[in-house]
């Protein structure tokens, strides 16, 4: 370490001034990141049916058991996290900073600002990822006739796509 860096920590001390709050925003990002993660996790699921298959000669069956020559239609339906819920955590973390240069007029005030933020940061991921796994439990796929479905998803907490295509072999 150079002779003025020596000089210079001893003037100002063994810490960097609003060190603390730095660590916090650290801190926030890690959380930010790990909640990110964990919704990525638990909003992907799916559910499928394909009423109907194959008989023992290789021909196909409908959903009445009875033969056709046309391959019955299968359902999917998946849920997939939404990219709004991405954009209010990325929000809410460009807020904080943008709140903490504003209106912080001290270094516990600005603490306190990123510890609102953690709490908003991890319930925005934990409400969407209880509202759409309830949702997606609720939906019931056997009751499928085969024509056109129209599936609501849980805008904006989650996305989704729904698929219907014939039975593959």
């Amino acid at each position: 370490m150079s002779a003025t860096l020596e000089q210079h920590r001893e003037a100002i001390g063994p810490e960097l001034p609003g060190a603390d709050v730095i660590r916090a925003i650290r801190a926030l990002l890690i959380w930010a990141v790990l909640a990110s993660l964990v919704y990525t996790a638990l909003t992907h699921a799916t559910q499928g049916i394909c009423p109907g298959g194959f008989d023992g000669s290789g021909g196909f069956i409908d959903a009445d058991d009875g033969p056709t020559d046309t391959a019955p239609t299968c359902l999917t339906v998946s849920l997939l996290p939404s990219p709004i819920v991405y954009g209010i955590i990325g929000g809410t973390i460009i807020g904080v900073l943008s709140a903490i240069l504003r209106r912080a007029s001290s270094q516990a005030q600005a603490l306190r600002f990123i510890s609102r933020a953690r709490w908003i940061v991890c319930g925005v991921a934990l409400v969407s990822i209880l509202v759409a796994q309830v949702w997606f439990a609720q939906l019931d796929v056997t009751s499928w006739d085969g024509g056109p479905i129209e599936v609501l998803f849980p805008f904006p907490f989650a996305s989704g796509s729904v698929e219907i295509s014939p039975l593959q072999d």
